[in-house]
């Protein structure tokens, strides 16, 4: 059976990309832009249902390569940590399709850092969110959970 998803990564990475290219970006923002990136799968048939929203997926400095992009289903039974265990808690049980989607797929640990504009530029967050925002239309949710108070200002 072939499933069809809603996978920005590539419209993602064409952003990532044209941003290394530039000569005014700090090497601090192109190494952050090198780790590179993690999209949540969601199926097209989730349309409708339940959106979990996070700001930016974490980082490991011990896991070099870019992991591998997998549903909101796949990622809590692989995963298991407490992060993903709480999202899959807030709707176990109630039998609706979950989409999961962080509003930036870039790879950083420290959100402060992230929400600094000099360590990553207020434009390149821009572009970005609005590949997010088409995601997030296809996706068409009947409810998002935005559990993240730090990505609320970008609602």
């Amino acid at each position: 059976m072939n499933i069809e998803y809603i996978h920005p990564r590539n419209q993602y990475q064409l952003i990532i990309d044209k941003w290394l290219l530039q000569p005014n970006v700090s090497e601090k923002t192109k190494s952050i832009l090198r780790r590179g990136l993690w999209c949540c799968l969601n199926p097209i048939e989730i349309h409708g249902g339940i959106l979990i929203t996070g700001i930016n997926p974490s980082y490991d400095k011990n896991v070099i390569d870019e992991p591998a992009d997998c549903t909101f289903q796949e990622t809590v039974n692989a995963n298991g940590s407490n992060y993903w265990q709480t999202k899959h808690d807030m709707v176990k049980g109630l039998g609706i399709a979950t989409a999961y989607i962080d509003l930036f797929p870039l790879r950083m640990t420290k959100q402060d850092s992230f929400m600094n504009d000099k360590v990553i530029p207020l434009q390149l967050k821009v572009d970005l969110l609005q590949i997010t925002q088409r995601s997030i239309e296809s996706i068409h949710p009947r409810l998002i959970i935005n559990p993240n108070m730090s990505s609320c200002i970008y609602w």
